[in-house]
C-alpha cells in the first residue's frame, strides 16, 4: 500500500493546536532540516549529533521518498500550522526479516508531552499491519524515561540491552531494544 505524498490520515486538536498527521513530501526538506538542526543543538536524545546541511537534507528526503514508493519505507509527519513539527519512520527489513521494520521518531522540543509522538506512531503502527509487517523493534537510551513509558504505553516490550552503545554528553549509555508485535 502506497500513499500519496502530502497525504493526510488525521488531524487532531491539542492544547489549542490543531495537529495534522500527514505522508511527507518534497516541499518538507526545509521544515525537516530545521527540525533536525534543532535537535542535534538541543543535543536531544536522538543518534544524530551533527547539524545537516540543506544538501544532506535533501538527499536523505529524496532516498526516503524513493525508498516509500518501493514498498520498502514508511514515514509521516506532524504539521502545526503548516509546519512539520515531528516524524516517524519504519524501515522495513528485507529477505528472510521482510516481516520486521524497525521503527524512529523526532519530535520538536516545543511539542512534545502533548500526544504528537504517540499518535504518530500509531498511524505507523497501521500502516506497518496493512503492509504485513509482524514484529516492530526499536532502540533508546537507557536514561530517556519519557520515550519508554510513551513506549511501553504503545505496547512495547523491553527485549534487552547492549551497553554502552551510544555516546552521550561524553558518557556512554546503553541502548534498550523494544519490541512490538502486531
Amino acid at each position: 500500500m502506497i500513499l500519496k505524498s502530502g497525504e493526510v490520515l488525521s488531524a487532531f486538536e491539542r492544547n489549542g493546536l490543531s495537529i495534522g498527521i500527514r505522508t511527507p513530501k518534497k516541499s518538507d526538506v526545509f521544515d525537516l532540516r530545521k527540525m533536525i538542526n534543532d535537535l542535534v543543538e538541543e543535543q536531544a536524545m536522538i543518534l544524530k549529533n551533527n547539524k545537516a546541511t540543506i544538501k544532506e537534507e535533501a538527499k536523505f528526503l529524496r532516498n526516503t521518498l524513493a525508498e516509500i514508493m518501493k514498498g520498502n519505507r514508511i514515514m509521516l509527519v506532524a504539521e502545526v500550522n503548516g509546519r512539520v513539527v515531528g516524524n516517524c519512520e519504519l524501515k522495513i527489513h528485507s529477505m528472510r526479516e521482510r516481516h520486521v521494520g524497525s521503527i524512529g521518531i523526532a519530535i520538536s522540543k516545543k511539542y512534545r508531552s502533548i500526544g504528537i509522538g504517540k499518535v504518530l506512531m500509531k498511524n505507523v503502527i497501521e500502516l506497518a499491519k496493512k503492509t504485513g509487517i509482524k514484529l516492530i523493534y526499536l532502540e533508546v537510551l537507557d536514561i530517556n524515561d519519557c520515550a519508554i513509558h510513551v513506549y511501553k504505553s504503545l505496547g512495547f516490550k523491553r527485549a534487552g540491552k547492549i551497553p554502552g552503545k551510544i555516546l552521550y554528553k561524553n558518557r556512554y549509555h546503553d541502548s534498550i531494544m523494544m519490541v512490538k508485535k502486531i
